[in-house]
């Protein structure tokens, strides 16, 4: 939209007069009313569906990744997972058609308004030019700066809804942003100036935040300095989540985790880093 645009139809109105332009402002004012009303529900839809929406992003990730593209390719697992988009992609459609098509009718109808404030407002005009008060020049001037007002008045209006919707998703941001960290550091941590001698774990067993099931359980593990150890298991045992454990991404529900005999709690987090390596498995995917 276009400020100047704006200024000038309001110097027109001075010459012409007012009242048109008003009823123009005034009819255009519903548009940010009913996108950001139709903002916040449609926010609320995507807020609801988020699960399913994060899923198919997953699903799309598997599409256009190699390594997960290939075993979909060689155990012949497209057509599953092709039905498993369509279908997820069906419902939160089907959550967003009704509140869109609505929006839809009721911009629509509120956009058929001002047209007819035109037809009269140049209707009371042309009664002018007959008269001799208005000229044809100032005719075309004033259709022109009608045109101009309502169009851009209207983008306006819309942007503002716009951005009053946006504003509902950039909210989760910031939320996330000012979360407080569950794992808390005490004041006075303790520093760790040399490598460890010693790692134990006594009887340490952890849920996840709102799971149900013990992701490890009575877990009691010594580990030396200069030892090598491999620690083997299927696929949900709970080794990554030991060495999430032991980087204090979470503490134990139950249990200790000892540095030469120390609560790791008493420790300076990032000191501790300074101390660990690691090399996840997602790391190919990150480079």
């Amino acid at each position: 939209y276009n400020f100047a645009a704006i200024i000038v139809s309001f110097v027109v109105a001075a010459r012409f007069g007012y009242g048109y332009f008003i009823l123009l402002f005034l009819f255009a004012t519903p548009l940010y009313f009913i996108r950001a009303k139709y903002g916040n529900i449609q926010w609320s839809i995507y807020s609801s569906q988020s699960d399913k929406i994060n899923y198919l992003w997953y699903l799309r990730y598997l599409f256009t990744e190699f390594p997960t593209l290939s075993e979909i390719k060689i155990y012949g697992l497209k057509d599953y997972f092709l039905k498993k988009v369509k279908t997820i992609q069906n419902e939160i459609v089907d959550k967003y058609k009704k509140p869109i098509i609505k929006q839809t009718l009721i911009s629509s109808l509120v956009s058929l308004v001002s047209p007819v404030v035109i037809f009269f407002a140049l209707k009371d005009f042309t009664a002018g030019i007959f008269t001799k008060k208005h000229s044809l020049g100032d005719f075309t001037f004033f259709l022109n700066a009608l045109y101009t007002f309502i169009g851009q008045i209207s983008s306006l209006l819309v942007n503002f809804g716009v951005i009053y919707e946006n504003n509902l998703y950039v909210e989760d941001f910031f939320h996330l942003q000012y979360l407080k960290n569950k794992v808390k550091e005490k004041k006075r941590a303790l520093k760790l100036q040399k490598s460890p001698k010693e790692i134990r774990f006594i009887n340490v067993s952890f849920k996840y935040p709102g799971g149900e099931d013990f992701a490890l359980k009575d877990i009691n593990l010594t580990i030396k300095k200069g030892e090598d150890i491999a620690i083997v298991g299927h696929n949900g045992a709970g080794k990554t989540t030991l060495i999430k454990l032991l980087f204090r991404f979470y503490d134990p529900t139950r249990g200790k985790i000892l540095i030469d005999g120390k609560d790791l709690k008493n420790f300076n987090i990032n000191d501790w880093y300074g101390h660990l390596s690691v090399l996840f498995r997602t790391l190919p995917n990150i480079i």
